[in-house]
């Protein structure tokens, strides 16, 4: 995987996409530019006021995500570090390590970081690249509302929902897939209604191919798309017409595989599949992120998420107790706040559930408190209508964006353990919350005679949760540029040993599964260092010598001095498995060919290589 391979085979990949997408529409130059343009000129002063108060919201998420180096724990521990080990390794292929994270998860969203890196060997330009996911996630809520014909107050207004959503503007900096995955999700959702609506024969299997490639480009970030599968399965047969069901399904089919084969989804699964037996990883991985599916942990996921989701984007403190009194004693009655499997644990991981109210909205604010009760009115409408539903009646946007919405919502919620310490489910709703946020636009929108009337409400609302989003968003960009992120944070937890690990130094890595190793790259200088994970296999002082002789490196580091912790397959599975290497420490420190240095930091154990004379 070298830039220039890399390059060569985008390149077929796109001359093939457009090769494909030659029979369709073909705007001509400047039109897309003339088309926002006349769009501003054109839309109702509501519309135009709220696309223009989220670009300002998608604004300061830019500046933060160009301003912050890459400080997440998650980032520095797999997404971060996995794309580094992938340009050092000239392969995305899985590769010995110490966290499962880095090859057993897809890591479609990963690229987006990889690309320009690979190119430049900068990390600026990789997280601008990535953040690219949030403004093409609006642009998605907004086309996707026009595709399922949501008058245009209301899809700007869906907009601003969206983008103003706290969790949403948190995720947009870093590298978390969310916003990927709501992009591929919308994308998936447009074509469905897009081939739904198609009479002509090429025109249905254009529209049903790219619903099949978005539908596995969402998979290949994360495989919580599933719930996509079922609506886009029964595309052809239950939602268009009899006369373009077989080349519409020949389309979608052909194109799905073929995705699957080339975006890195087939790689993905099989390398799971042979060093682990399954598809989706190791027992232990599955055990900690797979729900149970038991009837009383599916009633507890169930009454938990209102709960959840209940949040006002700002709410005084007086009042706040009193709502989270009411709220904590409603989740003790429900039986939301019954421990299900490993929540027994007393580690802090993966964390109880506990009702609270914070002062200012941290998750879905405002649109938390819509999302639920208008998926349970959207579904009563359509199955009043259900009746109705002849060839046409199936095929109605509004029909499609409830089907899609709960099909989004279902997996996430019942098919996740539920982790309060890892913000799961929290986080993994971000993409069905966009699809949440295009059903309610279409709600609000089927009412022609209280139209006016819903809109006033609705801007109101929105304005408000946009107000305190905006408040905490410029404080936060603001925060950025006035007090960058520390070395001591960046660098953790080897910000006392990157000093003595100058640029062009390889490193043989010991280190446990949670160990945030992207640091020891150096990507502030244009990742100048190589790092070699030990992996799985017993550590031998002898084996250790010959095979950092092998690979040129000039350290050793071992993360601990006598256990490493690594993931597992015990019977509680998020406590790790212990690897002992106290003995091949010792080991080393006896070999003349090894000479110890101070780490600088507690219980970690940093050996130079000698190097023959």
């Amino acid at each position: 995987m070298t830039p220039a391979w890399w390059l060569g085979a985008q390149a077929v990949l796109l001359a093939g996409a457009s090769a494909w997408a030659r029979g369709g529409p073909r705007p001509e130059p400047l039109a897309v530019w003339n088309s926002v343009r006349g769009w501003w000129t054109s839309a109702p002063a509501l519309a135009r006021a709220a696309i223009a108060a989220a670009a300002i919201l998608i604004a300061l998420s830019g500046l933060r995500q160009a301003t912050s180096l890459i400080s997440g724990f998650d980032d520095r521990m797999y997404h971060a570090s996995r794309v580094a080990y992938w340009m050092q390794n000239t392969s995305v292929l899985p590769y010995p390590t110490h966290n499962e994270r880095q090859v057993a998860f897809p890591f479609g969203s990963e690229l987006y970081f990889l690309w320009p890196v690979l190119f430049t060997k900068w990390e600026a330009a990789g997280r601008l690249v990535f953040w690219l996911g949030y403004p093409l996630a609006a642009i998605g809520v907004h086309l996707l509302a026009g595709r399922a014909g949501v008058r245009e107050s209301f899809r700007s207004l869906a907009v601003l929902l969206f983008v103003s959503t706290p969790i949403v503007s948190s995720q947009s900096t870093g590298l978390a897939p969310e916003l990927w995955l709501t992009v591929f999700e919308l994308g998936t959702a447009f074509w469905i209604l897009e081939a739904a609506a198609a009479d002509d024969h090429g025109d249905a299997a254009r529209a049903a191919g790219w619903a099949g490639l978005f539908l596995i480009l969402a998979l290949n970030v994360k495989t919580t798309a599933a719930g996509l599968i079922f609506p886009a399965a029964i595309l052809p047969f239950a939602m268009m017409h009899r006369s373009v069901r077989w080349p519409a399904f020949r389309s979608l089919a052909a194109f799905a595989v073929g995705a699957f084969l080339l975006s890195g989804l087939a790689l993905n699964l099989s390398g799971n599949l042979v060093r682990c037996g399954n598809a989706l990883g190791s027992g232990g991985l599955r055990q900690v992120h797979r729900s149970d599916l038991t009837a009383r942990q599916v009633y507890i996921h169930a009454v938990r998420l209102p709960l959840l989701l209940l949040e006002l984007p700002w709410v005084p403190d007086p009042l706040r107790g009193r709502l989270e009194a009411v709220g904590a004693a409603c989740a003790e009655r429900t039986g939301a706040t019954q421990t299900i499997a490993f929540e027994d644990s007393t580690w802090p991981w993966p964390g109880r559930f506990r009702f609270s109210l914070p002062e200012t909205a941290q998750n879905y604010s405002l649109g938390g408190l819509l999302w639920l009760p208008g998926l349970a009115c959207a579904l009563v409408l359509v199955f009043r209508d259900f009746r109705n539903w002849g060839p046409a009646g199936r095929r109605t946007a509004f029909g499609l964006c409830t089907l899609l919405s709960f099909s989004s919502l279902i997996p996430v919620v019942f098919g996740l353990r539920w982790m309060v310490g890892s913000g799961v489910p929290v986080r993994f709703l971000v993409a069905p919350w966009a699809l949440g946020a295009v059903l309610l636009s279409a709600l609000a929108s089927r009412n022609d005679s209280a139209s006016r009337a819903l809109s006033v409400l609705a801007a109101v609302a929105v304005g408000i949760q946009a107000i305190a989003s905006l408040r905490v968003d410029g404080t936060g960009t603001l925060s950025a540029l006035q007090a960058p992120t520390p070395d001591a944070t960046l660098e953790e937890p080897f910000s006392g040993l990157m000093k003595d690990l100058p640029p062009g130094s390889c490193v043989l890595l010991f280190a446990s599964q949670d160990t945030r190793d992207y640091p020891l790259f150096r990507p502030r200088d244009g990742f100048s260092n190589r790092v070699i994970a030990w992996g799985d296999e017993p550590p031998v002082a002898g084996r250790i010598i010959q095979k950092a002789l092998d690979i040129g490196a000039t350290n050793v580091v071992f993360v601990a001095s006598e256990w490493l912790m690594r993931s597992g397959g015990t019977p509680r599975p998020w406590i790790p498995t212990p690897m002992r290497v106290a003995e091949a420490i010792s080991g080393l420190t006896a070999d003349p060919r090894m000479r110890e240095h101070p780490s600088g930091v507690p219980k970690m154990r940093v050996f130079e290589v000698v190097k023959p004379r």
